[in-house]
């Protein structure tokens, strides 16, 4: 089936019962629905700006497929994606082991808004699966779902044997319900960590006195002077080797502008003088900040430049409004995310695959590079490989610390 014809077999709406489906498929029908969007989302990428935002510069999306669900005339829930068509690569860390030209149903993390009963999470799907067999898409996958939600259970029971996701990786994320201040959250922490913090600022403090500072970043006149900064502390780190951390690109920049003029925006830069070794980055959403990016200078790790950056960050979301009653630090299991946030939950990734040759031969491609991923993941751990990795990266960053420790950014 080509794409326009499969277009035209799931357009407008169709009734089941009490509930009927709209599908929205360009970015001008968002706005009939901005109010109740933002009311319901969450989260950074399931706002209704940052979605479009996000969209526009995907250079693979077809258009959007953001599923709404009516009942008794009246929105009841959304599913946030959109139409990919391109090539999927299943990798084995950073190696591309197979491609796949294919289109792809990429519904958003976090967007599933608004009413997230069980009877919703079987309508879409079963909508889902519709549009699969039809020829639509050869797969669509949610980029993480909460396992214990009704959505994530009908994703991986409902399809096939064949067409259902066989592997999917369990994630760890990670918040804190924040109580009225900020002393009261960092006395709630362990001793050996308030320790260890304490001993952080006050060895900074030592070794650089009178030029250690933060600097809070709200506005939008301040976004271009930071992701520049932001960008430059990345670049020091193996993660931006790998293609992930922050990168300053227009994607990026409009994101934290649209943050910004919403209010929405928390973000802080650590100084030593006027050079710049750490950031953290939040985005407020309904009363939760959500904690997108992180990132220092790895020559100065034993200052733990990136806990400082992320502790100062936390006490600023301590307003005097009361506004921010949670604190999103995103999927991941990272030490410190361990030790300075107290509540969890489990998340992953879930394909659901057309059945059809396409689709079943993604489904094998992908089932065979996740279990050589995971393989070679847990042998990486066992081995001293990814420790010496980082070590290089960061002796590498700490010789070009010391050479420009005499500079003018000192003085």
């Amino acid at each position: 089936m080509r794409i326009a014809d499969s277009r035209a077999a799931i357009s407008g709406r169709r009734e089941d019962g009490q509930a009927s489906l709209r599908i929205l498929q360009t970015a001008a029908e968002f706005e009939e629905f901005r109010e109740i969007w933002s009311a319901w989302s969450n989260g950074p990428e399931a706002d209704v700006d940052l979605f479009s935002i996000h969209l526009r510069h995907r250079q693979k999306a077809v258009r959007p497929h953001a599923m709404v669900v009516y009942r008794n005339g009246r929105p009841d829930c959304m599913l946030l994606g959109w139409l990919d068509q391109g090539t999927v690569a299943f990798k084995v860390g950073s190696l591309a082991l197979f491609r796949s030209d294919a289109r792809i149903l990429r519904f958003v993390n976090g967007g599933f808004l608004g009413n997230q009963s069980r009877e919703n999470s079987e309508f879409l799907l079963g909508e889902i699966l519709r549009s699969l067999r039809q020829r639509e898409a050869q797969a669509a996958t949610f980029s993480q779902l909460r396992a214990d939600s009704p959505l994530f259970d009908l994703a991986k029971r409902e399809p096939n044997l064949f067409c259902r996701d066989h592997f999917t990786p369990f994630q760890t994320h990670w918040y804190q319900t924040l109580p009225s201040g900020f002393e009261e959250y960092f006395n709630g922490l362990t001793t050996k960590k308030r320790k260890e913090f304490k001993r952080h600022v006050r060895m900074m403090e030592r070794d650089f006195p009178g030029i250690v500072r933060f600097e809070s970043v709200r506005n939008t006149r301040d976004v271009e002077d930071f992701a520049c900064k932001a960008d430059e502390i990345s670049r020091k780190t193996h993660k931006h080797a790998l293609g992930a951390g922050f990168v300053n690109n227009l994607e990026t920049r409009e994101t934290l502008v649209a943050a910004a003029q919403k209010g929405a925006l928390r973000a802080c830069l650590l100084y030593l003088g006027e050079r710049p070794i750490a950031f953290a980055i939040g985005i407020l959403s309904n009363k939760t900040l959500h904690g997108t990016l992180t990132g220092y200078d790895p020559g100065l790790r034993q200052y733990g430049p990136g806990l400082q950056s992320m502790m100062r960050l936390m006490e600023e979301s301590f307003e005097p409004s009361g506004e921010i009653l949670r604190f999103d630090a995103g999927c991941g299991d990272s030490s410190y995310k361990r030790e300075i946030f107290g509540s969890s939950w489990k998340e992953a990734p879930v394909w659901i695959f057309a059945p059809s040759t396409k689709g079943l031969s993604m489904n094998v491609r992908k089932v065979v590079s996740t279990v050589l991923h995971s393989f070679a993941m847990k042998s990486l751990e066992k081995s001293e490989r990814l420790r010496k990795i980082k070590k290089l990266w960061h002796r590498r960053a700490q010789q070009n610390f010391n050479e420009g420790a005499s500079g003018r950014w000192l003085r």
